[in-house]
Order: C-alpha cells, then structure tokens, then sequence
C-alpha cells in the first residue's frame, strides 16, 4: 500500500511539474500575443498616420491642379472678353465716326456751314 502511496505521490509531482511548466509556457505565450500585439497597434497606427499624410498631400496636389486649371480658364476668358470688348469698341467708333461725317455733310450747304 505504501508503495502505491510513494507512486500516486510521485505522479502528483510529476504532474505538478508538468502543469506548472505549462503554466510558465502559458505565461510566455501570452506576453508573447500581448506583445505581437503591441506591434500590430504600432504597425497599424504608423499606416494609417502615412496613408492620412499620402492622402492630404494628394488632396493639396489636386486642389492645386484644380485652382491652377480654373486661373488658366479665368485668365483666356478675360482676354476673350477684352478683345471683344475692343472690338466691339473699334466698330461703334466707326460707326460714330460715319455719323459724324455724315452730320457734318448735313450741316453743310452751299460750302458753308450752316
């Protein structure tokens, strides 16, 4: 009987040593996953801090384009318009020119004004 006893004890203890080895393995493990995942936070966190960086700029740059683009269209408009504006101002002074001419033929009669 005492043997069985010293048996059954010493495969408590070794079953003691076995769970205990895996609980520090356990242990491990789990700094290690706690770990891992302190870098995928930190990992994750840097991404996203480069993707937002890469997006703002490639907003900024097509903001840019756009204002650049709607400054170049403003600027043929307004030299469109100014050289009808000239146009349009060269035709009406034509125009009174005629007028004037024709009035002053009016106003004369005999060669002499009237």
């Amino acid at each position: 009987m005492n043997a069985i006893i010293k048996k059954r004890e010493e495969t408590i203890a070794s079953g003691n040593i076995k769970l205990t080895m895996l609980e520090n393995e356990r242990n491990e493990l789990e700094q290690k996953i706690a770990e891992t995942n302190r870098n995928i936070a930190l990992v994750t966190a840097n991404i996203l801090n480069e993707v937002g960086i890469r997006y703002h700029k490639l907003l900024s740059e097509q903001l840019d384009n756009l204002k650049h683009d709607y400054e170049n269209e403003v600027r043929q408009l307004r030299t469109k318009y100014t050289e009808d504006i000239k146009a349009m101002a060269e035709q009406e002074s034509e125009k009174i020119n005629l007028l004037a001419e024709f009035a002053l033929q009016k106003m004369i009669f005999d060669g002499k004004r009237i």
